[in-house]
């Protein structure tokens, strides 16, 4: 079975989901998914097919005044009903991309009220000290992040990286000659959203 998430998240529901993080306590509303930086898991699933689900827009003031990484802390739920094994994750990038992405799976701790939860961040570019990141680029890399029982969660951290090369290069190249004229030249409209999927495979234990 296979779940995939894009940048305009496609969630199949009752099977496996993603949570946002909240700092207050389990099962709290997480309206601000920058506000998903670790802490407990939220009631709130990472909404389907939505821009900015997972990160905001690539502007060119995010670029120049805020360039660093940044982390989104999620947690992922096994409602399949079924213990499930080898569970893959990989991320599928478009043909053209302003950045890529990490991945790093965390177990979850238990607080003084027996409620689980992961490591809180400071800010959405602030990294998490007990994380471990690696790339999944494809399915060649796919990442095997374990299994998990009937309704167990585990944490997850995806980091974004800007690929600032790229963005500059584009940002150099915002004019086009017209086809039709060529002393008159037209603006090129730039990408402001990387449409990235996250792949999901498991089988059952």
């Amino acid at each position: 079975m296979i779940e995939q998430f894009c940048g305009k998240i496609l969630i199949i529901y009752k099977i496996m989901r993603l949570f946002y993080t909240v700092s207050s306590k389990e099962n709290d509303i997480q309206s601000k998914p920058n506000l998903s930086i670790g802490g407990y898991k939220s009631i709130t699933p990472i909404p389907n097919s939505e821009f900015g689900n997972l990160f905001g827009d690539i502007s060119m003031y995010t670029v120049r005044s805020n360039n660093q990484n940044q982390y989104i802390g999620l947690i992922l739920n096994n409602e399949t009903g079924k213990a499930i094994q080898d569970i893959n994750i990989y991320f599928d990038y478009p043909s053209e991309c302003y950045s890529s992405l990490k991945l790093a799976a965390v177990d979850l701790v238990k607080d003084a009220n027996d409620e689980y939860y992961m490591e809180r961040v400071g800010t959405i570019n602030s990294k998490p000290l007990y994380a471990e990141f690696f790339t999944a680029d494809g399915v060649a890399n796919e990442q095997n992040i374990g299994g998990l029982g009937i309704g167990e969660k585990l944490g997850l951290w995806i980091e974004r990286i800007f690929d600032l090369d790229t963005i500059k290069a584009d940002q150099n190249n915002i004019y086009e000659v017209d086809p039709t004229d060529p002393y008159r030249y037209l603006a090129v409209e730039l990408d402001k959203v990387d449409d990235i999927s996250i792949v999901i495979s498991w089988t059952e234990a």
